[in-house]
């Protein structure tokens, strides 16, 4: 897992040809605002909890292992939530942040992701006669996502036949030379890249596959969902969301009963905490239910209960009526942050607009949101998420969200899955 630097700000840093590079000297680029800094939830993403879980070895002074004394630490908490606060963009994919780094270049200076997933950006960025990323492999605190292949045995032995069949598949020297050529390291743990292409293993993209990885070591199971309700709770950049919720006549019955299910998720504290939804004490939920017009807004600023609690009572009561109007109820939601961009809060948040609907929208107010959101700079900046489940007009809503950089999720008949899915972007 590695930092990925458009090559001109690592050339203006001095970071070109180092690899005494550590978190702290990361930590510090960002806050002198040397660069903008994207990674993925570390509740929702494998490749950001691995870069998470090495940030913490890096603050907590690159321990043998790491303890929950060292999560107590105060020194180690506000060096991990000041670290978090830089991050610009936030994610639940890292396939979905290489995408959309590569969509919207303009919007991005650095990623954290997966070595691949920047070897896989570069060479679209190369054949784009783009700027390419440099990548920064930490001095400290650096993680390997490796992924054993393994097989729960259960007594079938066809199962387990076919099991040892695709390891020696894997294990061949043509599959493992296949996936070098992905930019994949294959190997004794994962790590041999000897015989790899240069024009996929590239040293100009720093890429050195001499230099000994030594990652941080695993922690125990208690210490890791310690460690991510942290983050979760008190060490993430807050979040700003504002869920944007269908309630038109075509809502009635079991697809508003599928929406307040999924609501539920994140507005019962038990709920939330089995999935890692919770909110921090410093976010900010919006609910903004929505037919042919923008209803009254409910907003919540923390994880009280008993604010928790109104908002989903006043889900809970929401009924269906009316046409629909995502393009008006979308303009109210960036009305409602506009006072926090106006008094430079907005920067301390995580925004984000997540629209939930099954119809097909009616386009009155369509070309009004596309200018709002031309000729407000701000805005652009706030990605517009939608969940699309039912008759959704899938078109509609991808549009929207490719206007600022965001992600269309397809429900399908599992709502409350989609929602978990969303809610790790911001």
């Amino acid at each position: 897992v590695v930092l990925g630097l458009r090559r001109s700000i690592a050339e203006r840093l001095g970071w070109i040809g180092r690899n005494d590079i550590t978190i702290q000297d990361i930590h510090a680029a960002t806050k002198a605002g040397e660069f903008r800094l994207s990674m993925t939830s570390a509740t929702q993403s494998n490749s950001g909890a691995s870069a998470y879980l090495g940030f913490l070895y890096a603050f907590a002074g690159d321990p043998d292992m790491l303890t929950m004394p060292m999560l107590d630490d105060p020194a180690v908490q506000d060096a991990m939530r000041s670290l978090l606060g830089q991050v610009d963009r936030s994610s639940g994919s890292s396939g979905w942040l290489k995408d959309a780094f590569l969509a919207n270049p303009a919007a991005f200076d650095a990623m954290i992701n997966y070595e691949s997933a920047v070897i896989e950006a570069n060479q679209d960025l190369v054949a784009a006669g783009e700027e390419p990323l440099y990548l920064i492999y930490p001095a400290n605190g650096l993680a390997v996502a490796d992924s054993p292949l393994g097989l729960i045995n259960k007594g079938d032995a066809e199962k387990t036949a076919a099991f040892l069949g695709l390891q020696t598949y894997l294990l061949t020297p043509e599959t493992q030379g296949r996936l070098s050529a992905l930019g994949r390291r294959a190997g004794l743990i994962g790590l041999d890249a000897t015989s790899a292409d240069p024009a996929v293993w590239n040293p100009d993209w720093g890429i050195d596959l001499k230099r000994e990885i030594a990652p941080v070591p695993t922690p125990a199971a208690d210490v890791i969902a310690k460690a991510l309700t942290l983050y979760q709770t008190e060490l993430r950049k807050p979040s700003l969301t504002i869920w944007v919720l269908d309630v038109s006549g075509s809502m009635e019955g079991e697809p508003l009963g599928q929406m307040k299910a999924a609501m539920r998720l994140l507005l019962d504290p038990d709920a939330a905490a089995l999935n890692l939804l919770q909110p921090s004490t410093r976010d900010i939920t919006v609910i903004l239910p929505f037919n042919h017009e923008a209803l009254a807004a409910t907003i919540v600023e923390g994880g009280a209960e008993a604010d928790l609690a109104t908002a989903l009572a006043r889900v809970e009561g929401l009924t269906a009526s009316g046409g629909t109007d995502i393009y008006l109820a979308v303009a109210e939601a960036l009305r409602l942050i506009e006072p926090m961009a106006a008094d430079g809060t907005l920067q301390d948040y995580l925004p984000a607009i997540v629209a939930m609907t099954d119809g097909v929208s009616d386009t009155v107010n369509r070309d009004a949101l596309y200018r709002q959101l031309a000729d407000t700079p701000w805005a652009k900046g706030i990605p517009i998420h939608s969940i699309a489940f039912g008759l959704a007009d899938e078109e509609q809503l991808k549009a929207i969200s490719d206007a600022t950089v965001a992600r269309l999720f397809i429900a399908g008949d599992d709502i409350a899955k989609a929602l978990r899915a969303a809610k790790g972007y911001n």
